[in-house]
Parts: structure tokens; sequence; C-alpha cells
């Protein structure tokens, strides 16, 4: 094999300890790592830089690789590595096998999948996997527990793997849901399985953040005169009272009887008036006094653009 100078490739001196290493070796991983380097040659870098601390890190290799001296030059020849078979990088004393450079990156990059790079050298988590469940708006309010089948367990299999999944009051519509250990499987634990969260269409409610919004029809005499009505919420019909002389588009407001929440949202209800059909005879004669009575002209801000030419 050829001589490296490992200690010129940690930039550390070689008299450096072995929390200076470690710590050379932690800065140049961080810089270097090909799943958050832009640099052109990370992933050769990356590799120089394990095989480095894979020597140094480990003090029975760092004596037989010091025992070659100063002399030697980077790519010449070393007929048999110093220490015996074995003792060389990635031999069976590595510190790979005893899991300290997953360790050492678990600690630097916070939790990083190190698996995410198939043909990787770690294999340490199986892939995440991601869907979308379709859920009530109903149980999105209340919170539910949905039951999904995986697919087979095993070859041959018909049932397949079944999991409860919890889905928590106040869920919206594209929030997810990580379900630990649900995943691909491969690597030393499988991966996590992600639900985006779809909310159904509703009859009657329509959610925009975390309020609810809902139509209230309303005839003219109830419009005109005000009344009381019962109004349909998620959790539980509410009275509410329409105040007199309210106008299409004109909006209750119910608070706190939206999607559950830090804070809750509210339920806002919009007016809309409309003509109960068909209309009597008798109601009728009855629109038509009330027009006579009434008579004004609604449409005055039209102006010149309400008149025939």
């Amino acid at each position: 094999m050829r001589y490296k100078d490992y200690y010129a490739i940690l930039g550390v001196g070689r008299d450096a300890d072995a929390d200076a290493i470690k710590k050379a070796y932690r800065k140049l991983a961080r810089r270097y790592h090909p799943d958050v380097s832009k640099e052109p040659d990370a992933e050769t870098r990356f590799k120089e830089i394990n095989e480095a601390y894979d020597v140094l890190g480990n003090p029975e290799k760092r004596r037989a690789f010091d025992s070659l001296g100063s002399t030697w030059h980077d790519g010449e020849e070393i007929h048999g590595w110093p220490g015996g078979a074995g003792a060389g990088p990635g031999g069976p004393e590595s510190p790979f096998g005893n899991a300290d450079l997953e360790d050492i990156l678990s600690s630097l990059f916070g939790g990083l999948d190190m698996n995410a790079r198939r043909g990787g050298p770690f294999g340490a988590r199986g892939a995440d996997l991601r869907s979308t469940l379709a859920i009530t708006l109903e149980e999105a309010f209340a919170g539910t527990s949905k039951e999904l089948h995986l697919g087979p367990a095993e070859p041959g299999s018909p049932a397949g793997k079944v999991i409860k999944v919890t889905i928590p009051p106040g869920t919206l519509d594209g929030d997810e849901l990580r379900v630990e250990g649900q995943g691909g499987a491969g690597g030393r634990r499988p991966g996590d399985l992600y639900l985006r969260i779809k909310i159904l269409p509703h009859r009657l409610f329509s959610v925009e953040d975390r309020h609810i919004h809902l139509d209230m029809p309303l005839s003219p005499s109830e419009a005109a005169l005000g009344t009381s009505l019962t109004v349909p919420t998620l959790a539980g019909p509410v009275e509410v009272r329409v105040p007199p002389l309210t106008q299409t588009g004109n909006r209750l407001r119910l608070k706190g009887r939206g999607m559950p929440g830090h804070p809750p949202g509210d339920q806002f209800l919009l007016a809309k008036i409309m003509i109960p059909s068909p209309v009597s005879e008798q109601a009728r004669k009855l629109y038509e006094e009330l027009a006579k009575e009434s008579a004004q002209d609604l449409r005055h801000a039209w102006g010149q653009y309400g008149r025939r030419p």
C-alpha cells in the first residue's frame, strides 16, 4: 500500500493528543460529509479523513503508524503495515467495528439519516416512506385512530402487517404525522413512515387555518326582524341570536368553536338572504304591501351605471 501522512490529512501535528485529533476529525467531517458538503471533492476527502482517524484515533494503530517515521512521503510504497496483519485501516480493530464513527457523526449532524446515501458505508437505518391518509373533518376535529394495512410482512402472507395510527384532535389538512419504525427495512433499524393528512370535503363546513366557516341562510323576514337560530358546530349545536337588519355577507363569530389548538380557531356564520320557494299567493300580496311600505332606492350607488342609455 502507499503511504499517506494522516497527520497532514487531519491538519494536526505529530505531537497532537487524542482530544486534538478527535476535534480535528469532527471539524473536517462536518465540512466534507457528502450528505451536507458542497465541495467538489467531498466524497474523496471524507474517505481520507475517515481513514486517517481510523488510524490516529486508535492508540495501537497510531503507534504502528508513527514507527514509519516522518521520512516517508505521500505515494511511496509501504511493504507490510507495521504492527502485523489486520492493524491497517479497515482492519478488525477499526473504530467502524464498534460504531465509534457512527456515534461521532450522529452527534455532529443531529440525527442525520446515515442511510440516505444508498451504497454508503453506514447502513444505519432503512428508507423513510411517505403516504397520504384521508380523514373526515369530524375525525380531524375530535381526533381518531386508524388501522393501516402495510402489505404482507412475509412473502405469501395474505394478511400483511396492520398498525394503529393515532390522529390528535385539531389536525389540519396538510399536517404530517411520523410513525416511528414503520418505514423501509434494512440497515440496523427500519426507517419511519410519514403520513400526510388529507381532510375530505364536508357538506356544510369549510376550513381556513383553524377557523371554520358555515353559510347561514336567512329568510327576508328573519334578516329584517332578527331571529334566534340553532346552529350546527363540530362540537354540537349552539343557540345564536341574529340581529335585525342583517344583510347578505354579514358574518357572525362563534369564538373558540373552530378547530382545537392553542389557541383554538373560531366558527364564522356567513349570512345569505334567500327567498322561500314556492311563494304562495298570500305571501306575494304581503311582499307587495311590504314593497309599498319600505319603498327605497337600494341601488342609488350605481348612479349613471344603473340607467339605460
